[in-house]
């Protein structure tokens, strides 16, 4: 955790050339210049100005505010990482103090090869992105113990070409921590296991309960006593009675089982969150509805597979089409014909109702979904999409998207 955070701000201080922060200096050059036979780096010893030349290894001055500009435009989902734009001041083209350990966390694993990418030679940035690829290894939360090994073997490899591209003021002892991180990680187990993050936070709870900083440790104990005391008399309370112990989830979605005698489809936990608006559900886009409806019903499932047997002489690509322009008829007509009176399978039959409440917002397995338009002003999306597929050679296809730009739930 902490060599990730230390490792990551060598490397971005000193690509983004930021002031103050970088490892790369008039001092540093000077000592190339003494010790190093590297004349790319090396100045004249007698001067004295505040700039030195860019290297190799340093973004330019436009580059850098595009970079800094494109980390405070990203967006994450919600509960993955803090708002990165709070960490960027665009005045003075800097990284601000709140950018903290997780937030350099992902940040080294999943955007500087992003971000670097057109903005530095080839091998330099094939280095650091070794190095993002290598703490994403070993960060992840199932390790293979044969990519472990050949991540051993290479990481004096990548630390010497990294050597041969930094100046020597960039290393410290940190830098050099990266040779053991494979060791660590075979020997150790996943690395989540034992990370500082759960401790950081108990330690920055305690610092919330000091009240009378002349007594520290007597202001944690009394604020940690009557925590305790609240949360034991929690439990002799009615089961009505919300608590912080019992309080429901921010993102809760009211749990299973939320109606009776209701087809399987329409009783999937999940809730409407905010205002609710009202529209009509027209055409061909009703049509869409009540296909997708019958297909994803496992109690219409019989049905399907008869019809779809009924088409069997012709060619995948046809019976698709077919099913989605008759199956619905072809339903309908099968529970007229039947007498079948079961009254989901005929309401199932007659299809939905055109008119239908529309959430902007719908909190579904644990997580609050909402439209595109809606997330504009967030500085979170949660807006995307996946769709599992099976091909017609049963092969498993995930396809991605985002999320309708008006309607989130009816």
């Amino acid at each position: 955790m902490h060599t990730e955070k230390n490792v990551f701000d060598n490397i971005f201080n000193t690509v983004m050339d930021l002031k103050g922060k970088t490892k790369d200096g008039l001092a540093a050059r000077k000592d190339i210049t003494i010790w190093c036979d590297r004349p790319e780096l090396s100045v004249d010893l007698e001067y004295q100005g505040k700039e030195v030349p860019k290297a190799v290894y340093q973004v330019t001055e436009p580059q850098k505010a595009a970079i800094l500009q494109w980390l405070a435009s990203q967006k994450f989902p919600d509960g993955y990482c803090s708002n990165l734009s709070r960490c960027v001041d665009m005045n003075k083209i800097t990284t601000t103090a709140s950018m903290k350990t997780h937030d350099a966390h992902v940040i080294m694993q999943r955007l500087l090869p992003i971000a670097l990418k057109e903005m530095l030679p080839e091998h330099v940035w094939s280095c650091i992105t070794e190095i993002s690829l290598l703490f994403q290894s070993i960060c992840s939360s199932v390790l293979d113990a044969a990519s472990l090994r050949r991540l051993q073997e290479s990481v004096p490899i990548l630390m010497c070409n990294l050597e041969k591209i930094m100046p020597p003021s960039f290393f410290n002892t940190m830098e050099h921590l990266i040779i053991h991180l494979p060791y660590e990680a075979l020997t150790a187990g996943p690395v989540f296991y034992r990370w500082m993050y759960r401790f950081e936070r108990f330690l920055g709870e305690l610092k919330k309960k000091v009240t009378n900083k002349a007594h520290v440790e007597a202001s944690i104990c009394q604020a940690y006593l009557q925590q305790e005391i609240s949360t034991f008399s929690s439990f002799y309370f009615e089961l009505d009675v919300i608590t912080r112990r019992k309080r429901p989830a921010r993102n809760d979605d009211i749990g299973e089982d939320l109606y009776e005698n209701v087809v399987s489809i329409f009783n999937y936990p999940g809730r409407g969150k905010g205002a609710a608006t009202q529209r009509y559900i027209l055409g061909g886009e009703l049509q869409i509805a009540h296909t997708y409806i019958l297909m994803n019903c496992p109690e219409i499932s019989p049905f399907y597979h008869e019809f779809r047997a009924s088409l069997s002489t012709f060619p995948e690509n046809e019976i698709d089409a077919l099913v989605d322009s008759d199956f619905v008829n072809w339903y309908k007509y099968q529970i007229n014909s039947r007498g079948i009176v079961d009254p989901l399978l005929v309401s199932l039959a007659w299809g939905p109702s055109a008119s239908a409440k529309v959430w902007r917002q719908y909190v579904i397995n644990g997580y609050t979904y909402h439209t595109a338009d809606y997330g504009q002003g967030r500085p979170t999306t949660n807006n995307g999409l996946c769709v599992p597929t099976i091909g017609y050679d049963n092969s498993e296809t995930n396809f991605f998207g985002v999320g309708p730009a008006g309607d989130s739930g009816t």
